[in-house]
């Protein structure tokens, strides 16, 4: 049995990251993991072949190779994937459709023409699927009828990859998350029960890309990384020495929620693992706004001191906001301004609600007859809105652009970038040469590693000829750097920011002069995306602005 396993395309949107593939010279910036997982449940004697969207297009040999094709995604890929059932089906092939966006909403893909749906976990569907398909009597749903044990979900099928077209690896850890935001759909998809791999099998999955040649960027995609600290610190403990072994190979990504900023050794532990960067969903900085969703982890502790410390203690943060909440007074955008630039964030990305399938939400919107179904696309960073917000639309979406257009001013946005990599504490291996900064938690013979050519933190700065190919990485670090500086170091209006950002770090902490750098290509990147959605933006308060003052229903524009 020969299958086409297909990942539909992902629409322009702000984790595209464009510019940061282009810089990096790759096509995409992360491989599809659910169907790597997936390929890795069927029998190992059938033929299977992995098409990526957003890597490379589907071909006709593609195409000719599949008896069946096997289409996973989520809600933001549903136009491409919808057409891409359509074409299957014009093809002659058997279809079969699995992932978020189907196990939500199935009935969408049904219509499209889909033979199968596969709805839940693979973990315990996958084999009685494909003894079906072989045997030609696939049934038209599958149902998961619990949630596996992640102890038996086995390594992805990384070798079915072209790796040099991706900037980043990813594997997963766990699923669910043990809060229960109102706006969020990890526990209806995953569960409120978080569940683990253990250790063992992380590091089997790490053997395996290191095996395969990888040597840069791995993002942990669980919900919350330390949804369940003691499980954190038990995952830490295995990767601590195996980074050690190889010569720390890979930096490494993830998302937590904020409390990770009342917990300084476990901050310890992820930077001596060669963590590098959270994504924390801070969604508001108004305490009433967190407490009607529900987000009460947030109110526990002060978020900007939170968020302080784990600046403080050697990690960058991607921020993330949320604006469109019922209840919310106007002037949330600039509470959330005033927020960002007083902790000194320089990556923050600010969201429209959207209200997504199946949450509580969802539900009371749903009861309320505020929910537009027909206009839900999963993109959180777009349009069109799919529900009636509590205020004006036309005032919240005049809000929501000028809230981006202030927090990626080119100046304030360097500013930040100075702000918050000087208040950083130096890389280990520069406190080992002793810089300033104190630790709760260090390796066992830490100290030896300071002369460890083999070790990436040895050298305290660029470690691109640590890399795999390293010529290859020296030559678009270099172009990038020369982008960046001609840009805002030379034409912009806001180049002496530029050159005083770069000046500070240089003369406060020199350690993490690379990092400011990296921060730049991101806000390069953030800043050429805000550039479509600000136009985009534009065109649909017009729009609305045109209609008459009683319900006014925003309608769906598309991109140029």
């Amino acid at each position: 049995m020969r299958a086409l396993l297909v990942n539909p395309a992902s629409p322009y949107s702000f984790w595209s990251f464009d510019k940061i593939c282009q810089m990096s010279g790759r096509r995409a910036l992360i491989p599809p993991l659910g169907l790597l997982t997936a390929a890795a449940l069927f029998p190992e004697q059938w033929g299977l072949r992995l098409a990526d969207l957003n890597a490379r297009p589907i071909t006709d040999a593609d195409w000719d190779f599949a008896d069946i094709v096997l289409f996973s995604g989520m809600l933001l890929q549903k136009k491409s994937l919808l057409e891409l059932i359509a074409e299957a089906r014009r093809r002659g092939k058997t279809v079969a459709v699995g992932g978020p966006y189907v196990t939500s909403l199935p009935q969408e893909a049904q219509d499209a023409g889909a033979d199968v749906i596969v709805r839940g976990e693979g973990e315990d569907l996958i084999s009685g699927l494909a003894a079906d398909l072989e045997a030609g009597t696939p049934k038209a749903v599958y149902t998961a009828q619990g949630r596996p044990t992640m102890t038996v979900s086995p390594p992805p099928r990384f070798d079915l990859l072209r790796m040099d077209d991706y900037a980043t690896m990813s594997i997963q850890t766990s699923r669910g998350c043990p809060h229960d935001c109102e706006f969020c759909d990890i526990v209806n998809l995953y569960g409120k029960v978080p569940r683990y791999k253990e250790p063992q099998q992380v590091i089997a999955e790490l053997d395996e890309l290191y095996r395969l040649g990888w040597r840069n960027e791995v993002f942990f995609c669980d919900d919350n990384f330390i949804g369940n600290k003691k499980h954190a610190r038990r995952l830490l403990d295995a990767l601590i020495p195996w980074m050690k072994e190889h010569g720390e190979p890979f930096g490494f990504w993830t998302q937590a929620s904020v409390d990770l900023g009342q917990d300084q050794e476990l901050m310890d532990r992820m930077t001596a693992a060669n963590f590098s960067t959270v994504f924390v969903g801070v969604e508001s900085p108004d305490e009433a706004t967190l407490e009607r969703s529900h987000k009460l982890q947030n109110v526990k502790n002060p978020l900007a001191d939170s968020l302080r410390a784990i600046n403080r203690n050697g990690l960058s943060i991607i921020a993330s906001f949320i604006m469109g909440f019922d209840g919310e007074e106007a002037g949330a955008g600039d509470r959330i301004v005033e927020f960002v630039e007083d902790v000194g964030l320089p990556q923050a990305m600010v969201n429209l609600m959207q209200i997504l399938p199946n949450t509580r939400l969802w539900e009371r919107m749903e009861q309320e007859g505020r929910l537009r179904p027909g206009d839900t696309c999963g993109d959180t960073v777009g349009l069109p809105l799919n529900f009636e917000p509590s205020r004006s639309t036309e005032e919240l979406l005049r809000e929501y652009r000028r809230t981006w257009r202030m927090l990626y001013d080119p100046a304030a946005y360097m500013g930040r970038l100075e702000r918050f990599y000087t208040a950083m504490r130096p890389t280990r291996s520069a406190m080992r040469k002793g810089q300033q900064g104190s630790l709760t938690f260090e390796p066992k013979g830490s100290a030896a590693l300071a002369g460890n050519k083999k070790t990436r933190h040895a050298a305290p700065g660029y470690d691109g000829f640590r890399r795999k190919n390293p010529l290859r990485h020296f030559y678009y670090d270099a172009r990038s750097l020369a982008l960046l500086t001609w840009t805002y170091g030379v034409r912009s209006p806001a180049r002496g920011t530029y050159w005083r950002a770069v000046h500070g770090v240089w003369k406060q902490n020199r350690s993490r002069l690379v990092l400011l750098f990296y921060g730049m290509a991101q806000g390069y990147n953030t800043m050429a995306y805000l550039r479509a959605l600000d136009r985009k933006l534009s065109r649909y308060i017009d729009t609305i602005s045109e209609e008459p003052r009683k319900d006014r229903r925003p309608t769906q524009i598309t991109e140029p």
